[in-house]
This record gives C-alpha cells, sequence and structure tokens, in this order.
C-alpha cells in the first residue's frame, strides 16, 4: 500500500494541475456577426453644384438697317457656346427601387455668339455686327428614375428659362465721316426641357452625377423671338441630407 501510494500521487497531479487549469481560463468571447451593408437611399432632400457646357442651335437675323447693294436683307446664322455652372436643390421620394421627385436650379451661362457683315445703309459703305449672349439658365423639373442600391437613373423634365440679350452695331461712312450705332435687347424667354441623367452615391450623403438638358427657349435676337435649342452637358455634386 505504501509503496502504491506515491504513484498514485504521480497519476494524480497532472490532472489536477489541467483542472485547476481549465478553471482559471476566460472563455473567449464570441466573434461578432457580419452585417451586410446598408442599402442606398435617395429619399429626402439634396442640395448641389453642377458645372459644365453648353451650345445653343444657329438662329437666323436681319441684320438691317444694314442691307446688301441691291437692297436685299443680310441674314446671320447666329448660335453661341461656353461654360455654365450654378446650384441646385431639390426633393425625392423612394418606393422600392422607384424614385420619384422635383428638382431646380439656377446657371450663370457665358454663352456667345456673334456675326458680321458688309453691306449698305442709304447707299452709304456700311458695316453690321450682332452678337447674342445666353446669361442665365433657370429649370424647374420633375424627375422619375429607378435605383440599382448606389446607381440612380433617371429621366427629368419641365419649364426652363434663359436671360438672352443681343447688341447690334452698326458703322457707315458718308464721305469721310465715319459714325457707329448700337442697339441693345434683352428679356427672359420661358420654354420646355428634357433629359437625362446618372447618379452615384459616393457615401452615404455625397453623390455625384451627369446630367444631359435640352432647353427650348427664346433665341433673344434683336427684334426676334424664336424659340431656338439650348444643349446642355453638366456634371454636378449633391448632398443628401
Amino acid at each position: 500500500m505504501r509503496r502504491l501510494m506515491p504513484a498514485a500521487l504521480l497519476l494524480l497531479s497532472p490532472a489536477a494541475t489541467f483542472g485547476a487549469d481549465l478553471q482559471g481560463r476566460t472563455p473567449a468571447p464570441a466573434s461578432a456577426p457580419i452585417m451586410a451593408p446598408a442599402a442606398t437611399t435617395w429619399e429626402g432632400f439634396h442640395l448641389g453644384v453642377h458645372g459644365g457646357y453648353a451650345a445653343k442651335g444657329a438662329s437666323k437675323a436681319d441684320l438691317s438697317p444694314v442691307a446688301n447693294a441691291d437692297g436685299s436683307a443680310i441674314k446671320a446664322q447666329l448660335g453661341g457656346s461656353g461654360v455654365i455652372g450654378g446650384l441646385q436643390a431639390g426633393y425625392s421620394l423612394q418606393a422600392g427601387g422607384m424614385v420619384v421627385g422635383v428638382e431646380a436650379d439656377i446657371a450663370k451661362a457665358s454663352l456667345r455668339g456673334s456675326q458680321g457683315a458688309d453691306g449698305v445703309l442709304d447707299t452709304a459703305p456700311a458695316k453690321a455686327r450682332l452678337e447674342g449672349r445666353t446669361d442665365m439658365v433657370v429649370t424647374l423639373r420633375g424627375r422619375i428614375g429607378y435605383a440599382f442600391d448606389h446607381l440612380l437613373i433617371y429621366g427629368t423634365g419641365g419649364v426652363a428659362a434663359a436671360l438672352q440679350r443681343s447688341t447690334l452695331a452698326v458703322t457707315s461712312t458718308n464721305g469721310v465721316v465715319t459714325g457707329t450705332q448700337t442697339g441693345e435687347s434683352s428679356g427672359i424667354y420661358v420654354g420646355w426641357t428634357l433629359g437625362l441623367g446618372a447618379e452615384y452615391a459616393l457615401t452615404r450623403n455625397v453623390s455625384g452625377r451627369l446630367e444631359y438638358l435640352y432647353a427650348h427657349v427664346g433665341d433673344g435676337l434683336r427684334g426676334r423671338s424664336e424659340a431656338t435649342g439650348l444643349n446642355m452637358v453638366r456634371a454636378g455634386v449633391n448632398y443628401r441630407f
């Protein structure tokens, strides 16, 4: 019996040490579950800036009182192009992937076109120069589109208005005397607009977009109110609240 006791103690000591070690250990914390990223929402108010390029189609204008030598009218084919930039604000509602809303924007424009011609004024040699300018563009539009999570594809349409100006300068020579007369007209011309766009959510609140708009408004040329097409390609950034 005395010989068995030391052997039994040797066998029990590792088990006791292992049991004590188990009691002293803290269980490892369970790993946190992996959460799926939240879907992008396009609903709510947004405010942003945009900039781009615009060009308007050529419109015929009469350069009278300067005329051809036979008295027939001199016609100008006047268009214009330049940069455009401004602010936009809107509100959208979302149901599933469908997104509908309204947006208004105002943009400062720098669209200019000009044309000159040689002719006569009361049989005296004369020159005429016509310049047309678009200084501001405003639109109020509805938007409807479909969201593919981060990407929104939309169509838009509504009312457009443009501040148009024109200047006609006439320089005539009577003998040795040369004189120049200038006349200017300006007005706000209202029409309609249609377009397409794509917007991508860069973060939860910030999105970037690219859109094309066609606006059918008056040309603003002196003595005329003919409608002309204004093509705009604009890139922008929005902040969604």
